[in-house]
């Protein structure tokens, strides 16, 4: 079962809820066709999807850097641990995944949002960009949707 399917099920089974419903996740080798499927899942069952290739750590380093001088680096979970870790002054970035690094970045969110907007010139989630196998992320988008905002 997908997430979106995850989604749709819960959402059948909370049918009092009246806000938006969310699907946040990475790529992680998924197939292209498994992607575009639970896209249109999603849009038809009016699910919002965040979505990040290659991973949500790329979103994460957004907020210290934006993606330049080769972003085939950007595809490689260790480079991107290695870099969060530097940017974090921590050492062993994948044991702290899941525990709560906020302190680190909040206040760097509008360096997030302008370096995510440079890498995907604000380019909405679609069948393309699911195809494409490139550095991308909406998470930026989601957050403006969240927390209804025209501007960070």
């Amino acid at each position: 079962m997908t997430l979106v399917d995850e989604a749709i099920s819960w959402l059948a089974n909370h049918r009092a809820f009246t806000g938006d419903a969310y699907v946040c996740f990475d790529n992680d080798d998924q197939s292209e066709e498994l992607l575009i499927k639970s896209f249109n899942r999603a849009r038809k069952n009016n699910i919002h999807m965040i979505y990040s290739d290659i991973c949500i750590e790329d979103w994460l380093l957004m907020h210290f850097t934006p993606v330049q001088g080769g972003p085939s680096n950007w595809r490689q979970k260790s480079w991107l641990f290695r870099q969060l870790e530097k940017h974090l002054n921590i050492t062993d970035y994948p044991g702290h995944k899941g525990s709560d690094l906020t302190a680190w970045y909040e206040d760097r969110i509008l360096d997030a949002d302008r370096y995510c907007r440079q890498l995907t010139g604000n380019r909405p989630l679609d069948g393309v960009v699911l195809g494409k196998k490139q550095v991308y992320t909406n998470f930026n988008q989601a957050i403006r949707g969240i927390f209804e905002l025209e501007t960070f």
